[in-house]
């Protein structure tokens, strides 16, 4: 999920808070200190509990993929801090941390990618 990172005419930046809801990111914004969930599209605690975020559209894709639809793309930091998926191992992962009440992993194991 891809969100607008301006809220009600206020320009926001975030981090990430180290919380699943879900299975999913808790993001926090660095200026009120609200925590985002990103499965729901809204915070969850803060100043701005209940405020949706404005969803942005956006792409899947490699970067080999991205890269042949977009030649001319320039690379800021070739050999900075992102040098792979940092959530690889996640994704690997056999067990499934979640806050929901009941987790039915016979129909989707967990950590499988679903596009709804």
């Amino acid at each position: 999920m891809v969100y607008d990172r301006e809220i009600q005419g206020t320009e926001h930046t975030f981090g990430v808070s180290g919380k699943l809801i879900m299975n999913a990111l808790v993001m926090y914004d660095h200026q009120s200190e609200t925590l985002w969930s990103q499965f729901l599209s809204r915070g969850v605690k803060g100043p701005q509990v209940n405020q949706a975020l404005e969803i942005v559209p956006a792409v899947q894709t490699t970067w080999q993929q991205w890269l042949s639809l977009h030649p001319d793309t320039l690379v800021l930091d070739k050999r900075g801090r992102y040098q792979g998926d940092t959530y690889e191992g996640y994704y690997r992962g056999g067990s499934a941390a979640s806050w929901a009440s009941q987790t039915r992993t016979d129909v989707c194991p967990a950590r499988n990618w679903s596009w709804v």
